[in-house]
């Protein structure tokens, strides 16, 4: 598989290929035991509340973070967020910012745990939680082995793989510096010389869309 292959890959598995039986399943039992929540942009559930439940949003987006310089993933509409929570500890310290007005069903993680003897359950979370193992196995190679135009290139092309309402609203260069680490003066200097190349389109700091194939070196 060459690296550009690879990025959309892992692009796609960002955005929505989770395996289907096993999201169906898990949200079949979150939308039975969950409660219906709304938030506003800017909102935060916190570490400690995050830890608690499993996540089905219903419309909107979240963002799981590290910090408020690191964002671990967004989940839009029909996106499972926390899995793992079922295993105590393995996300500590992570929290949830609100992007946009978001309805989503939090559903107590002790559900899951006190039912995991249900061997339907139990598969569909082994297969979710192998599926995000996957995609973050991919995604730290990225982060570990690219140079600062391979990081931007794989922001690019992941941003550029959602919703157009979502990509009005969100910073270009705070994506990919959140995502990637790559200074906010480096992925200035290569958007301006995709610009010119005519490979990107961006309006008021957020990407339009991606006009050709990105070139696999800068």
């Amino acid at each position: 598989m060459s690296t550009n292959q690879a990025y959309c890959d892992y692009a796609s598995l960002e955005w929505g290929n989770a395996p289907n039986q096993a999201v169906d399943i898990l949200k079949e039992i979150v939308k039975k035991n969950g409660t219906i929540c709304y938030a506003r942009p800017g909102n935060i559930i916190s570490s400690e509340e995050f830890s608690n439940y499993v996540f089905w949003v219903d419309s909107g987006v979240l963002l799981l973070r590290m910090n408020a310089q690191h964002t671990i993933g967004i989940f839009a509409k029909d996106k499972m967020l926390g899995i793992n929570n079922i295993f105590k500890g393995s996300m500590a310290g992570l929290y949830v910012e609100v992007q946009e007005d978001t309805r989503y069903i939090a559903c107590p993680v002790d559900y899951f745990c006190q039912n995991l003897h249900d061997s339907r359950l139990a598969m569909a979370v082994a297969e979710h939680v192998n599926w995000q193992a996957m995609m973050m196995a991919f995604y730290v190679s990225v982060i570990l082995k690219e140079d600062a135009y391979g990081k931007v290139k794989f922001a690019l092309e992941l941003l550029n793989r959602a919703s157009a309402d979502f990509r009005d609203q969100v910073s270009v260069v705070k994506f990919i510096c959140e995502r990637t680490g790559v200074s906010k003066a480096h992925a200035h200097s290569i958007l301006k010389q995709l610009r010119l190349g005519g490979y990107i389109e961006m309006a008021s700091g957020s990407l339009v869309r991606i006009f050709k194939s990105l070139p696999l070196a800068y």
